[in-house]
């Protein structure tokens, strides 16, 4: 999220993609959406939108989410969903779930 007039054109990705725009309306066989930059600092007006944010530095924050999902358990793509990557990640500083 480099600046807030690129919000609407997010949103009409999504739609093009076939994606439902609001996050409680995606079951497992979505994506999980996740935004950083600039304006991920305020999450608050794509909340609907966005499953994770990544509020620090992209490499720390891409660091500390890896060390978490090892900790919980051994990795399996089976095993993580989107739901229990949220779950997960939800305790990782600088991640807004």
């Amino acid at each position: 999220l480099q600046y807030e007039m690129s919000y609407t054109t997010i949103l009409y990705m999504l739609d093009l993609a076939g994606i439902p725009l609001k996050s409680c309306e995606r079951g497992e066989e979505y994506p999980i959406i996740q935004a950083g930059g600039p304006c991920a600092c305020n999450p608050e007006p794509m909340a609907d939108f966005i499953d994770l944010f990544v509020i620090l530095k992209s490499g720390v924050a891409q660091q500390a989410v890896v060390e978490s999902l090892k900790r919980t358990v051994t990795y399996s793509v089976e095993y993580f969903t989107g739901m229990r990557v949220k779950e997960v990640v939800v305790y990782v500083v600088g991640i807004r779930v």
